[in-house]
């Protein structure tokens, strides 16, 4: 090869490693010309996420702090105003969004991966224990989900942890039944009848071959059911069987503006019912972005 040829080459060598370069260090710019609905939704969740974990640093009182007079306008000394008994608005607005990420995210975590884990089981091994997995999500599923969280509710007490357990019981089912469809799909693929021809056991098969194949659809499902699980707590503690009465919440403090409607300042409900939108329509967003980076078909357009 001659000096000119080499040269050549080096110079489209270099040029291929600036373009991959450039290309990873404007992965996310290009993800948000892609995804502009996806960006937006990011942007929600992580104004959720810093409301959530600076409420105790930007809050300027405590939530169920009596600070002033009740109905207080907007003002600068209370931004949202007070509710009916003179609590500052902005603060339990604050330690609101901490409350429902909490209860969204870990109801949502517990009962998808419960729901997982059973799913694959059931669908790959089948047979009997396929069969009796199957009746007893029919029978979860036969209930609806408010009224099966507020049953939990009213045996297990108001706390934030018990909201959580009757939340996430509610996800099982539906990520039972979803996983089950994948896995009965992929037992049939090509590598798991190479491994089970190679002679690895069933468990291996299940979790080193088969799970990391069906988390996909595990994953877009976590980031929808968060936006639901926030509305269902909302939804339990304006009907007064959420996270108690002391813990300050979006759905209580709606609660509290519904039943002082005309006393009430109009922040009283805007306020919570516009995190709640936000919240919810965030993760939806999100959602949508991740169904497209994880759907192989829509990463090639």
């Amino acid at each position: 090869m001659d000096v000119t040829t080499e040269q050549g080459v080096s110079e489209q060598l270099e040029e291929g490693a600036g373009r991959i370069k450039l290309t990873r260090a404007g992965r996310f710019r290009r993800w948000i010309r892609r995804n502009p609905p996806g960006f937006v939704g990011l942007v929600l969740v992580t104004i959720l996420v810093s409301m959530a974990l600076s409420a105790n640093v930007v809050s300027p009182y405590e939530p169920n702090d009596l600070v002033g007079f009740s109905n207080a306008s907007p003002s600068a000394e209370y931004p949202l105003g007070t509710d009916n008994i003179g609590r500052d608005i902005f603060s339990r607005l604050l330690y609101g969004a901490r409350v429902s990420l909490l209860v969204g995210v870990s109801a949502v975590v517990f009962g998808m991966t419960g729901g997982l884990f059973l799913g694959l089981v059931s669908g790959y091994v089948g047979g009997w224990f396929d069969l009796i997995v199957q009746r007893i999500i029919d029978a979860m599923q036969a209930f609806p989900g408010i009224i099966l969280a507020l049953t939990l509710v009213a045996v297990l007490g108001q706390s934030p942890q018990n909201v959580i357990i009757a939340l996430a019981i509610g996800y099982i089912a539906p990520a039972t039944r979803i996983t089950r469809a994948v896995v009965l799909r992929e037992r049939e693929r090509v590598y798991a009848e190479a491994a089970r021809a190679l002679g690895a056991s069933t468990p291996r098969v299940i979790f080193k071959h088969v799970l990391p194949n069906s988390l996909a659809p595990y994953l877009v499902l976590v980031s929808i059911f968060v936006g639901l699980a926030i509305i269902a707590e909302s939804s339990l503690s304006f009907l007064g069987a959420g996270v108690g009465p002391e813990t300050s919440s979006w759905g209580s403090m709606l609660s509290v503006a519904a039943e002082n409607y005309f006393d009430a300042t109009f922040t009283l409900a805007l306020a919570p019912g516009l995190a709640i939108t936000a919240a919810v329509m965030g993760f939806n967003l999100f959602s949508d972005s991740v169904r497209d980076m994880l759907d192989p078909r829509l990463r090639r357009r």
